[in-house]
């Protein structure tokens, strides 16, 4: 987003991207979508030692890790982080949506017994079936259902490309397009979907990509990036 004479913005990196040195490019555009020019970069993406956590499940909830769930939760994702308000509606550092974590972000995976196969894509907060689950910034409730693995969810845009996602609720107290407060009961703690009992799973992504939740409970991440337009042309400007 514009500020003065500079833009803003915030931008995620894939848990299984490759270590090294990569390009940014950002394009900008005018009020009208039109491209008007763009900025180069560079950032340095490190390599972390994961854990490793190994999950049982019951033979009724691991049938439904399929092939076909698997699809149409990505399908679901996708129409969940196709846009997002332009304008960033927090204003400080989230809110933990619970006390207690009891699943780190980014731990390596494996069920039953089976091959390490995925990255954990939140933080998980352990709590009673029932125990009020809430909005851990403001923002605009975009989307509320369920979801084949994460069960009954609630997704906040927050602005800028950042959403917040709640999942394995037992249910569900806000509906689309609800405006919330940080501190405004969305749901309930609960167990739906892929789930080995009663907690929250809580996830930040930007465009898309899930983040650490954490870095954002003692940060706002509000600070204007070094990147800028150039100047306009003529041309550009009619």
């Amino acid at each position: 987003m514009a500020r003065g004479d500079s833009f803003w913005g915030v931008l995620g990196i894939p848990l299984d991207a490759e270590p090294g040195e990569e390009p940014l490019r950002v394009t900008f555009h005018d009020a009208d979508g039109a491209e008007i020019g763009d900025a180069t970069g560079a950032c340095e993406i490190f390599e972390i030692e994961r854990d490793i956590e190994h999950i049982i499940l019951t033979p009724e909830t691991a049938a439904l890790r399929t092939e076909e769930s698997k699809l149409r939760e990505a399908e679901r994702r996708a129409e969940q982080f196709a846009q997002s308000d332009p304008a960033p509606a927090w204003s400080g550092p989230f809110r933990p949506p619970g006390s207690t974590v009891t699943s780190q972000f980014g731990v390596r995976r494996s069920y039953d017994g089976g091959t390490v196969e995925s990255f954990h894509s939140g933080v998980d907060y352990g709590g009673n079936e029932g125990d009020p689950v809430l909005a851990a910034a403001p923002g605009r409730v975009s989307w509320t259902g369920e979801m084949p693995l994460r069960g009954n969810s609630v997704i906040i845009d927050h602005g800028a490309g950042v959403m917040s996602g709640y999942h394995h609720l037992s249910g569900i107290a806000v509906a689309d397009e609800d405006v919330v407060a940080a501190g405004d009961q969305i749901g309930t703690l609960g167990s739906t979907g892929v789930s080995t009992g009663p907690h929250l799973h809580w996830e930040i992504s930007i465009h898309g990509v899930n983040v650490e939740p954490l870095d954002w409970t003692f940060k706002s991440f509000l600070t204007s990036g070094s990147f800028g337009p150039p100047a306009p042309t003529e041309s550009a400007q009619e």
